[in-house]
């Protein structure tokens, strides 16, 4: 440790003394210019979904608006703006490298931007036509411009929320974020008469000198949002007092107290149209106890640890008797942390850190709270706070500096030399590591490696537009395969080779198309094509796997029943499913004499390349069964879930072929 902290009787702090010489503070260091440094234009992009699944581009750092409640607007001072033609590049490259179907600018206050409606303007000329969405996380009311909203809603509409934080015009002053009701209510209007149907508000409770009165109004203005004619979804978080703000000194609202304040706002929040979210009171008061903690709650995070707790940031996976156990183990008392005012006088446990901004400054703006007055935002020049001067300043970006979108010219559905071509449909292969691919993600892996591969897709109409794609069957997870199928419906004409080329630069390792054809849209679509799909299974994973002459007498027997149930578990419940009538082949054979019913296309590789086995089952299973291979044979076998889980499923062909 570079610091040791010296107590109190009491617990608080008396000092934090440095161990090195010359090494008092550690002190903040930051980029000056954010078009100096490199942006990072290649994102890993996972495979499965995840929440914020968009790319997201920083567009501005810091915020000169001051809220006092605000830790990030504090420390992240002062406010840089990254130029216009710079977000331009970083959104070209990055979704090149991506693949991705929106786009999110993102800042502590993005309205603020100076170039934002230009470059709005400019990034939907040319993402509309791949129908590629642009969303604004935070928008201040009053900051954006006339004319935004028809183009944010040019592709898509994506989600719009405003956060009041508070409700009555004292308690705005307190916080110093104000907000004219009627400007609110405007903006209101303006987002459903531009056809959103949902708006979300966010409001915080137990804010300091804040009345019953203030909690009533978050009820009152909800309805007034809500009779401008669309939904509202109200959502309310605690106010946890942070390090490094005007409100670090503040106490917490308690556990009863948190619960008390929800409990009013639930039974005053009602009505059609309204919908109240709230958060889980005991993770606020953790969150409480460690915003303002002091080296002493190691013990209690390592306590909690022993205790199984490592996914406690859902509410669902809290285990709160574990964290109060972990607090008496530890000696720790966390009201301490949360439950009293502190001394202007106290030092902080974060006293040694500076992040720019002078204490001074904080004591002055948490006087003026309590005094209800706003302070103005920065301005370029003003040294207030202590964090601009020597140490920098406002960067602000030139709303000149974006040039005008380029006029794009009308290009024909399909060339005249090929009218007919509508579509491509591709067989590939799917194995490895992408057998643990769902369908869901299956999609959303080839829509992206199009995107990349910038392949002219055909999108749906409507409020929602997406690519017209359609996949055979689904294949269960786990399982591997030698012919998937996907149509991919085309807006422009693409050779089926250059498509080939294309999508295999751009898919992962385990997906590979094998060969594709240029299609009208006539015949019958993929899920209708084929009837029944052929598979092979191998045990070779399992530490005891069953002798083969086992094996074959089990099927022999399966072919003298006349039923077969065998329990499914699907989304409605448990089922069960008798397989006698959709099993159309079944037996065991060395896997050297396996030969598929129809020869497999060139570039698709033998299943003894594959599966490393003497013997396998064939399967021939009718899609009808909605029966995942693995179960069927487990079944048949009497192997445990483990067992189950450790059959290694290879699909040779869907049957019958297509022509």
């Amino acid at each position: 440790s570079l610091f040791f902290p010296r107590y109190h009787p009491d617990g608080t702090l008396r000092e934090i003394v440095p161990l090195r010489d010359g090494y008092e503070k550690v002190i903040r260091r930051y980029v000056r210019d954010i078009n100096s440094v490199p942006y990072p234009t290649r994102p890993i992009v996972p495979f499965m979904r995840v929440v914020h699944d968009r790319l997201s581009v920083e567009i501005a750092r810091g915020c000169g608006w001051g809220c006092r409640f605000c830790q990030v607007g504090f420390i992240y001072r002062p406010l840089r703006e990254r130029g216009g033609k710079e977000i331009l590049e970083i959104v070209r490259e990055a979704l090149g490298s991506t693949g991705y179907d929106e786009v999110s600018l993102l800042a502590l206050s993005a309205g603020d931007h100076r170039c934002l409606f230009p470059l709005v303007r400019h990034l939907m000329e040319e993402l509309e036509e791949e129908r590629i969405a642009l969303s604004l996380p935070s928008l201040r009311v009053g900051t954006f411009p006339e004319g935004l909203l028809e183009e944010i809603k040019r592709v898509r509409k994506t989600g719009f929320t405003l956060a009041p934080e508070a409700a009555t015009e004292r308690l705005q002053r307190v916080i110093n974020k104000v907000i004219p009701r009627d400007e609110l209510l405007e903006a209101a209007s303006r987002l459903y008469r531009a056809g959103w149907r949902v708006m979300k508000l966010y409001f915080m409770i137990g804010l300091p000198t804040e009345r019953e009165e203030d909690i009533r109004e978050i009820a009152r203005l909800a309805r007034e949002v809500r009779a401008r004619g669309g939904q509202v979804n109200v959502s309310v978080s605690t106010f946890v007092p942070k390090s490094h703000t005007p409100f670090q000194w503040e106490k917490m609202l308690s556990l009863e107290e948190i619960e008390e304040k929800q409990s009013l706002l639930k039974g005053v929040l009602r009505g059609r149209g309204i919908r109240l979210k709230w958060h889980d009171p005991k993770m606020s008061f953790l969150e409480g106890v460690f915003a303002r903690g002091d080296r002493r709650l190691g013990r209690v995070l390592l306590e909690a640890h022993r205790r199984g707790c490592r996914f406690d940031g859902w509410s669902e996976h809290l285990k709160w008797d574990s964290w109060q156990e972990a607090f008496d183990r530890a000696g720790v008392d966390p009201s301490f942390y949360i439950s009293r005012e502190r001394s202007l006088e106290e030092v902080l446990p974060w006293a040694h850190l500076d992040p720019g901004v002078k204490v001074e400054y904080l004591r002055e703006e948490r006087e003026r709270a309590y005094r209800g007055l706003p302070t103005p935002p920065c301005r370029e020049g003003c040294e207030r706070c202590g964090m601009c001067g020597e140490r920098g300043g406002l960067v602000l970006a030139d709303p000149s500096d974006i040039p005008p979108p380029a006029r794009r010219v009308g290009v024909r559905e399909v060339v005249l030399r090929k009218p007919w071509v509508r579509k491509i449909r591709s067989r590939f292969l799917k194995l490895g590591e992408a057998r643990l691919l769902g369908h869901l993600e299956m999609i959303d892996v080839f829509l992206r490696a199009a995107r990349r591969a910038s392949i002219p897709m055909r999108f749906s109409e409507g409020f929602h537009p997406l690519p017209r794609i359609t996949f055979s069957n689904p294949l269960p997870v786990g399982v591997e395969s030698l012919a998937e199928f996907v149509d991919l419906e085309l807006r422009r004409y693409i050779k089926a080779s250059e498509f080939v080329e294309r999508m295999n630069r751009e898919l992962p390792d385990g997906l590979r198309i094998l060969s594709s054809a240029e299609m009208a849209f006539k015949g019958r679509a993929l899920p209708n094509l084929f009837t029944a799909d052929l598979f092979l299974i191998s045990f070779e994973h399992l530490s005891s796997p069953p002798p083969l002459e086992e094996v074959r007498g089990a099927l022999k027997d399966f072919s003298r029943r006349d039923r077969f149930p065998v329990k499914v578990e699907k989304k409605k419940g448990i089922r069960e499913v008798d397989l006698v009538p959709f099993v159309e082949g079944l037996r065991a054979l060395p896997l050297e004499e396996f030969e598929p019913p129809v020869p497999l296309p060139a570039g698709v590789p033998s299943p003894s390349d594959i599966l490393e086995t003497e013997w396998v089952v064939e399967l021939k299973l009718k899609k009808a069964a909605g029966v995942k291979p693995q179960r069927f044979i487990s079944a048949l076998l009497g192997l445990s879930s483990d067992e189950e889980r450790l059959l290694r499923v290879l699909k040779v062909e869907s049957l019958p072929p297509p022509l």
